[in-house]
Order: C-alpha cells, then sequence, then structure tokens
C-alpha cells in the first residue's frame, strides 16, 4: 500500500483553542468543521470566527513588526 498524498492542514492552536472555549466544543471537533466533516449552521459560523481570529492575529503581527 503506498503512502497518502494528502498533506496535513496547519491550523492556529490559539484560535483553535478560542473558538473552542467560546462554542463549548473540543478542539478536534473544531479541526473537523474547518476540515469540513460537518455541515451546517453552527460548523458555518465556528468557521467563520476562526478566520476573524487569523486575521486578528495576523494584524496584531503585522503591526507588532511595523514598530
Amino acid at each position: 500500500m503506498d503512502k497518502s498524498n494528502q498533506k496535513r492542514a496547519k491550523h492556529n492552536a490559539i484560535a483553535v483553542n478560542k473558538v473552542a472555549e467560546k462554542y463549548g466544543f473540543t478542539p478536534r471537533y473544531v479541526r473537523m468543521c474547518l476540515k469540513g466533516d460537518h455541515k451546517g449552521i453552527m460548523p458555518d459560523n465556528i468557521i467563520k470566527d476562526y478566520k476573524m481570529l487569523c486575521r486578528e492575529f495576523e494584524h496584531a503581527i503585522q503591526k507588532t513588526i511595523n514598530q
């Protein structure tokens, strides 16, 4: 059997944990939602909040670098 060619997604651990804490889910469930294993309204909200947190982290990092 050959090895899988599928690459492993790297998610921001801090953002995953914060979103899981906000909604009361486990970080594993949040990662499954980000991967697309779960469909629905709540996974869509989780994805939206995760992307927002990652964007805020990027802005904070850029702001720190520019100073």
